[in-house]
């Protein structure tokens, strides 16, 4: 979705939230498939997942601790973004989990993933644990099921027009391509291909009940003004954008 953002000339925000939340309130069947998968189907999800992994040039496992509580790296996220490091965090948190096989629920975890992306992270710590903080992450969970969404990655253009999953990216350009009232972005190489782009993008399913992020796309073309906002899960395609932590496809 960055590389879309930028060949569409428009900006992008991230907003975390909480998949887990959203599955309790409006998608409880999640659980019941992690109670009863289907064989079959579980054995798909593992080698769509790997598809998805080698077409980004990513590495994902199973993590050891699955579902995580995303609590605080969600928090930390909303932290990061007050000083312009909420992208470089998300994805170094998803790295550390999918690739890494590190538990990101733990303080010590979010406290080297602040150092790496050049956050403080004794300030970091305390940051995630500021009533604002925590008021915004619920606030963002909220909005998205009050929008009508139900995983993550959640993609809205225009405010209201939703997409979800990762393999729904393309489905974004073409929609701006559609409008034939002045404004439309037609060409420019927005194609499947050039839809997403790193590990916070894969979350496909959103089945975990870590964190997401969800992101505003704002693109004016003309008179015209598109908007949109994705929820972009950490995690892996059974994170959604998204929001325990799946990696493939508020």
């Amino acid at each position: 979705i960055e590389r879309l953002a930028r060949e569409a000339g428009a900006g992008l925000t991230h907003r975390p939230i909480l998949v887990g939340g959203v599955f309790n309130a409006v998608n409880g069947s999640v659980y019941e498939q992690r109670a009863h998968p289907v064989p079959a189907k579980l054995r798909y999800h593992a080698k769509d997942l790997q598809d998805w992994a080698r077409l980004y040039g990513l590495r994902i496992g199973w993590p050891s601790v699955f579902p995580v509580n995303s609590v605080k790296v969600m928090r930390g996220a909303l932290v990061a973004e007050e000083q312009g490091r909420q992208v470089a965090f998300a994805r170094a948190a998803f790295e550390a989990y999918w690739g890494e096989d590190r538990d990101v629920s733990q303080d010590a975890e979010i406290a080297a993933l602040a150092e790496r992306v050049g956050l403080d992270p004794a300030a970091t710590l305390a940051r995630i644990a500021a009533p604002e903080i925590k008021a915004a992450l619920r606030a963002n969970t909220d909005e998205l099921i009050e929008r009508g969404g139900f995983g993550s990655p959640t993609i809205f253009v225009d405010g209201a027009d939703m997409y979800f999953g990762n393999d729904r990216l393309p489905l974004v350009p073409a929609w701006w391509q559609g409008d034939a009232e002045g404004g439309a972005l037609a060409g420019g190489g927005l194609h499947g291909e050039a839809a997403a782009e790193g590990l916070h993008h894969l979350a496909r399913d959103g089945e975990a009940e870590a964190g997401a992020l969800t992101g505003g796309l704002v693109v004016k073309k003309g008179s015209k003004i598109r908007e949109a906002t994705s929820s972009l899960m950490p995690g892996p395609v059974s994170l959604t954008s998204s929001t325990t932590w799946p990696a493939s496809s508020s």
